[in-house]
């Protein structure tokens, strides 16, 4: 049974597709209708994607300069131990006479030393590229430590952030009234 106050807005429900809250109140606030996504449960994995979107939007730059920065991780990583090795007199030709590594050198060194390692490495010109690519996947695993991950974070909480940033907007609001449409709260 209706009330007779809510005729009018039933009627506007109705042709507006909005859920009807107990045959007498109309949705029409951005929280009541998260209220009511919330309570009849319709947040899924397409309300969350489309809400993560709002807050964290992706853009070619952000993800350009991201890779970019791999690249240098991983670049610097792979070439960063030659120019050490350079530097301590290790070079394609041999050990630089008067280097540290000249005063390193001794007779006892031999193969599979370090010093012979050092040396071969700096001769061959050979990058630590699997260390490289690994300090590149531990940098990009560990972009974003200590935020909260889009797992953990509730869909109560997930949804009152998108409202309080102000980034509510009509597509959330089609969104959320054809999911609770759908699932029968809609007369």
């Amino acid at each position: 049974m209706l009330c007779a106050k809510a005729v009018l807005p039933l009627a506007v429900a109705t042709l507006m597709q909005l859920p009807v809250r107990g045959g007498c109140e109309v949705t029409t606030s951005d929280s009541q209708l998260v209220q009511d996504a919330l309570r009849f449960d319709v947040v899924d994995a397409e309300v969350r994607e489309v809400a993560l979107n709002k807050l964290h939007p992706t853009t070619w730059l952000k993800t350009g300069s991201k890779i970019a920065g791999l690249a240098g991780v991983c670049a610097a990583t792979a070439y960063a131990p030659l120019l050490v090795l350079g530097q301590l007199g290790f070079g394609a030709t041999g050990v630089a006479a008067g280097s540290v590594a000249a005063s390193a050198q001794g007779a006892a060194i031999g193969t599979g030393t370090w010093f012979a390692w050092a040396q071969s490495t700096a001769a061959t010109g050979a990058g630590f590229w699997k260390l490289g690519m690994m300090s590149s996947m531990a940098t990009y695993l560990g972009v974003g430590q200590g935020d909260q991950s889009p797992g953990e974070i509730s869909d109560k909480e997930l949804l009152t952030a998108v409202i309080k940033e102000g980034k509510f907007d009509n597509e959330m609001r089609h969104l959320l009234r054809s999911k609770l449409f759908s699932k029968g709260t809609g007369r």
